[in-house]
């Protein structure tokens, strides 16, 4: 795992308050985010290219530009993450109820006792291995609602190089934009 986390700020990755591009590192995507200003009440998202989102309407409201970037995110979220949990489930025998993809603060993921396993939409930004990694980390949870001894030996069989992806998870944030 070479890939090092860029400083939000660095770069241009976003502005303070309208964000110019999203990073998805973990599926290898650049989006670019643009602004047109209308009279509509709200704003709009869509996509209007290969790569190019158009948020159109009051885009002087940093809230409203920023939640709708959070609903295209949740979305593009369940349409990559939950195939991802299901292949990786299937490969490693695990098996769960159902998914859930939310915007949390402090957690990558959390598995219930019922379970659901809940994805934080920030996963996207990170590179696919620790991407991969929470995935895992969850689905073993499905087994061990814990992190004893036994659980973080089923995390290191499914996940050959866990001790350096559970290193670089805590620096993940900073892949993350501050704005979100």
């Amino acid at each position: 795992m070479n890939q090092r986390p860029i400083r939000n700020f660095v770069a241009g990755l976003c502005h303070p308050k309208r964000p110019q591009r999203l990073p998805l590192r973990a599926v290898g995507e650049e989006w670019s985010v643009e602004y047109q200003a209308s009279r509509q009440p709200g704003v709009t998202l869509r996509q209007v290219g290969p790569g190019r989102l158009l948020i159109e309407g009051r885009i002087g409201s940093s809230s409203l530009c920023r939640e709708a970037l959070r609903r295209w995110l949740k979305a593009k979220a369940r349409q990559v993450l939950v195939p991802q949990l299901h292949q990786l489930a299937r490969q490693h025998g695990f098996q769960f109820a159902r998914v859930q993809i939310r915007c949390q603060k402090t957690r990558w993921g959390s598995c219930s006792t019922r379970g659901t396993i809940s994805l934080n939409l920030k996963l996207l930004f990170l590179p696919p291995a620790l991407v991969e990694h929470v995935l895992i980390h969850e689905l073993c949870h499905t087994v061990h609602m814990n992190h004893s001894q036994a659980f973080w030996n089923l995390v290191s069989r499914c996940d050959p190089h866990m001790k350096e992806n559970r290193a670089a998870m805590k620096q993940a944030l900073n892949y993350v934009p501050a704005w979100l």
